[in-house]
Parts: C-alpha cells; structure tokens; sequence
C-alpha cells in the first residue's frame, strides 16, 4: 500500500488515512476504503475489456455492478457505496440497494409483473 500511495498521514494496525481518504486491513489484506480528498491511487476491479452494463439488479455479481455503475467511493465486504447510496451483497451477489444522493443505475423487477387490469393473473 505505502508503495503506491505513499506515507498515510496516520497508521495504525488496521487503518491508514491519507487526508480524509481511509484504507481499512484486516491481517494486513485490504477489506475496505473511503475515498476522498485526496483521492486514492486505485486498480480498477473489472476488465477494460468487458464492456459497460446499462443496469444491475437483485442477484448481479459484484463485477457487473461496477461495470454498471464505476467504483464505489468506498466498500465494505457485504456494500459498495457511492455517496450515500448503498448496493447490498450476500453471497457476492447483489441482494438489494437503498438510493441516497447518487443515481443507482439498478433495474428494478415488478413485483406482480403478469397482472391484467381486473387484478386477475394472466395464464
């Protein structure tokens, strides 16, 4: 880490701070961040060639949702946030999301998609 983004302006066993920037380790493996000023020099997680997705929803992997929506702005080992919107994982896979102040780029599935207008169910 001290390599590629230099001395922390604060370390402890399982946290460096860069400004207001935060990298979190867990036996000395990275499992989080929090980037802000200055912004973090970070390896993008997916392949450049893999192309963009349009959306991500319940069950897309943790790569389509940053082929879909960029890098999160920080990450724990069960979310990915940006700002204050959050995309929720278990098992790796996307089991829900809450918007904040950043657009989710999420499709969401009709709960009762095959309904007629009387309210009975199409066969």
């Amino acid at each position: 880490m001290i390599a590629v983004q230099g001395t922390p302006d604060d370390a402890g066993e399982t946290v460096f701070r860069y400004g207001s920037s935060v990298v979190y380790f867990d036996h000395g493996r990275v499992t989080g961040w929090t980037n802000r000023l200055p912004w973090l020099r970070v390896r993008p997680w997916s392949e450049p060639s893999l192309a963009s997705l349009d959306t991500f929803s319940l069950g897309s992997t943790r790569g389509e949702v940053i082929r879909a929506q960029g890098l999160p702005s920080a990450f724990t080992s069960g979310s990915y946030l940006y700002g204050s919107s959050t995309v929720y994982f278990e098992d790796d896979v996307v089991a829900g999301w809450y918007r904040g102040d950043v657009n989710l780029r999420s499709f969401d599935v009709p709960v009762l998609p095959f309904r007629d207008l009387d309210g009975l169910a199409l066969r």
